[in-house]
């Protein structure tokens, strides 16, 4: 009677008692005339509950998924030889004998009322269904020899216990939310196939006990019994060695996992890169769950963007999965956090739990510091209970401190090198990667081109909307430019209302196209500013055609195709080498 997997609740709990309850009433009715009877029977009734009892204790796997134990041979022997009703005595004492050598196995320290109930009311409804089979064999179950007759009978009378046994631990199994048909299926495939081989040592027994009495069949009993407890052993000694080669091998995966992030993470000046590369990694050691990081404001404290990752992809979302208590308490405190049970944890936490993911069970937060400063969180949420243990906790934290310096890195940099405002690059950066292009242009003989732009309409913007509505169009305009260029083109927000773009490997043609949706682009924020066309107006100068040994002197020439633009009449694209250069731009 394999319970593993089972655990208390109220339902499950109810039917246990009432099964229980119903096997004490069937095996009360029957001992009520034992006295002479047991006296005369009382070694054999002694030996067969302790021989029940044991192979209890001592279940073992032959097979993987095969979990069996030996007190299937015990009771149909002992339902064969015992004269009725002497098997509920039996019974009774293999009940009180296997759940005092089982007290705690299955669900903890204290010893699981539910599982008791539920092995003991088996045990005595699997005795009465016997006692009403053997009944109905009748003469056939005779014993003084060995018979087809006999053979069928013990064949019999084990597919019926086993099919009853079978019933009563599903519908235990779906009291307890299980699914009653996989346990079925999985017992018709794995257990029962290998129960079925027993069936020659119970005829073996009852051979012994009838035909030369108690001696021989304890003999063959303790053998019985021996070889169930070395399996069993063995049993537990692999279950040892594979969770030590699992651990290994989970450390084996945490060490790669932190290598590779120490390698990745330190090339990395992009905070969602490193955020990404952190993710990717971490799939090795939890390769479930919900991972994410919340980048905060060391100063204030307050969560300024957050990644989470979910199956295979890392997206920057609105919120995380847990709720801001968890984000706060962590940051504040800068102490790690790990939920076994929120069901039954949440009601002792030191703030109030909040989750935008109902299913999350598990828990696991550390916090992202630097130098004693909190810069964020990181974290895993699961769906299951007690996912998370000290080992795991170590590793996110290892993991944690390699991220937040990089992390921490990365944010610096950008704040030396991106426009807070429009997250476009900042001017003397821009010139640094100008700078670069020019020289691999040289060497490899490759054309590029710089376009200065002017947003025709910003001063009448912040006039009559204020500078609120200025800003919101100066990042429009900016997603605008991002939306029109490819991967390997570069844009600065040079100053003011005036952007600056290099684009590699683009001829002049090339360049006006790019330039030319940039400018629908930003005319296409019109509809957001009530009563203002947004316009732009773009000027454009090539390497090598416009370049004569300065790149300053090359973004001045972009600069006058710009200023030619903005004097012929606004919102147009200029190149600056298809005209004259005009002499007031050039003077100025």
């Amino acid at each position: 009677m394999n319970e593993k997997g089972l655990s208390e609740r109220p339902a499950f709990t109810a039917y246990t008692l009432a099964l229980a309850v119903g096997g004490i009433l069937l095996a009360a009715a029957a001992l009520r005339e034992t006295g002479d009877l047991l006296v005369a029977h009382l070694e054999s009734v002694a030996f067969f509950a302790l021989f029940i009892g044991l192979a209890w204790r001592f279940p073992f796997t032959i097979l993987p998924r095969a979990r069996m134990s030996m007190d299937y041979v015990f009771i149909i022997a002992a339902l064969a030889v015992l004269p009725q009703p002497l098997p509920y005595m039996v019974g009774v004492g293999a009940a009180i004998l296997g759940v005092l050598l089982r007290r705690g196995e299955s669900l903890g320290a204290r010893p699981s009322l539910a599982l008791s109930c539920l092995n003991a009311g088996v045990l005595f409804i699997t005795l009465a269904t016997g006692d009403l089979v053997a009944s109905v064999l009748g003469a056939t179950w005779d014993f003084t020899q060995l018979t087809w007759q006999n053979t069928l009978g013990v064949m019999g009378m084990f597919l019926t216990l086993n099919l009853l046994n079978l019933a009563l631990l599903s519908m235990a199994v779906h009291q307890r939310g299980g699914s009653a048909l996989e346990f079925a299926r999985h017992h018709l495939l794995y257990i029962s196939p290998m129960e079925v081989f027993t069936i020659p040592l119970v005829l073996s027994l009852i051979s012994l006990y009838v035909d030369s009495g108690l001696a021989p069949f304890l003999c063959l009993g303790v053998s019985l019994l021996l070889v169930s407890y070395l399996f069993h052993h063995l049993n537990r000694v692999e279950e040892g060695v594979r969770r030590v080669n699992q651990s290994l091998s989970d450390r084996t995966a945490e060490l790669a996992a932190l290598n590779s992030i120490g390698k990745e993470v330190s090339s990395s000046l992009d905070p969602a890169m490193v955020c990404a590369v952190v993710a990717r990694h971490c799939r090795q050691v939890f390769p479930t769950g919900t991972f994410f990081i919340a980048m905060a404001d060391p100063e204030k404290r307050e969560v300024i963007s957050r990644f989470v990752h979910r199956g295979d992809q890392l997206k920057i979302e609105d919120r995380l999965p847990v709720g801001p208590g968890f984000v706060d308490w962590t940051l504040k405190r800068l102490r790690p956090l790990m939920i076994q049970d929120l069901l039954e944890e949440g009601r002792n936490l030191p703030f109030a739990p909040t989750l935008h993911d109902s299913t999350i069970r598990s828990i696991l937060m550390v916090p992202l510091m630097v130098e004693n400063k909190g810069t964020g969180v990181m974290g895993m949420a699961e769906s299951s209970v007690g996912k998370f243990d000290i080992d795991r906790l170590s590793v996110l934290t290892t993991i944690a401190q390699q991220a937040a310096v990089a992390i921490e890195n990365a944010r610096h940099y950008q704040l030396a090198t991106v426009d807070q405002l429009t997250g476009l690059y900042l001017r003397h950066h821009f010139m640094q990667r100008l700078a670069d292009e020019r020289a691999r242009s040289q060497r490899y003989r490759t054309p590029f081109a710089v376009l200065m732009m002017d947003l025709d309409t910003f001063k009448e913007i912040n006039d009559r909307h204020g500078h609120n509505i200025g800003d919101r169009f100066l990042r429009q305009s900016a997603d605008a430019i991002r939306q029109s260029l490819r991967g390997s083109d570069i844009a600065c927000r040079w100053g003011g209302d005036e952007f600056c773009v290099l684009l590699p490997q683009t001829e002049v043609e090339a360049a006006r196209a790019t330039a030319e949706r940039i400018r629908k682009g930003v005319e296409a924020l019109s509809p957001t500013l009530i009563g203002i066309r947004a316009t732009a107006s773009v000027g454009v100068a090539t390497y090598p055609t416009d370049f004569d040994g300065n790149v300053e002197d090359l973004v001045k020439r972009a600069d006058q195709a710009l200023y030619r633009a903005k004097r012929e009449g606004k919102d147009r694209v200029e190149i600056y080498s298809l005209k004259r250069a005009d002499p007031v731009a050039e003077a100025s």
